[in-house]
């Protein structure tokens, strides 16, 4: 039967059969299972080598953590999203010196090469900003929702600190380039960048 069909259970109720299921210890490799890409392959190279990948997998499911202690005022929610967000945390490209190959250089995000498809880059190593703004937004709500409340905060004053330092630490390098966009729209940046390279520059 469908644990959802069961209409004598509480949203919460669901929520915590599912997870007792499906959640398995590993980080979310898909939205649709633990394990595998969305064709129910291994990902090559897996996941935790690549672990941009896990921007459309464990970063829905910390969202739901997010949503069940917003819905539910359950602070165990809350333990278990900073407890995978510190595993995320833990695989980011800095902590581990994997190398950005399109940049050059080592980024404070998460690199995967599953997305590089057009030559030359295709297979190389890179850190997409969607992939970063996925797996930083379930840290963003506990930073904003614990902040709310001060018996929260008190509670949460390391992992608050240590989740605001993490969001700006990946965001800070796309900055200038927002900074370069925004002079771009006014037309300025747009019409020196087309007349030298024919295209948008973006870094």
């Amino acid at each position: 039967m469908n644990v959802l069909s069961d209409t004598t259970k509480s949203v919460k109720e669901h929520f915590d059969v599912i997870e007792a299921a499906q959640v398995a210890g590993n980080l979310a490799e898909c939205a649709f299972a633990m394990r595998h890409d969305w064709d129910g392959k291994p990902w090559n190279p897996p996941a935790r080598e690549q672990p941009g990948v896990y921007a459309w997998g464990e970063a829905h499911l910390q969202y739901a953590y997010s949503l069940q202690f917003e819905a539910t005022g359950d602070p165990r929610y809350l333990d278990v999203l900073v407890s995978r967000f510190r595993r995320l945390l833990a695989l980011r490209d800095d902590r581990v010196g994997r190398r950005d190959e399109l940049r050059g250089r080592v980024m404070p995000a998460w690199g995967s090469v599953r997305f590089s498809t057009r030559p030359p880059f295709e297979g190389k190593s890179t850190c997409w900003a969607v992939h970063a703004g996925m797996i930083l937004y379930p840290a963003a709500r506990f930073v904003r929702m614990v902040q709310a409340d001060p018996g929260l905060s008190r509670r949460y004053a390391g992992p608050v600190a240590e989740f605001r330092k993490a969001i700006t630490d990946a965001i800070r390098p796309g900055l200038s380039l927002m900074r370069r966009m925004r002079r771009g729209w006014s037309g300025r940046f747009w019409t020196l960048s087309a007349r030298r390279t024919g295209t948008w520059r973006t870094g």
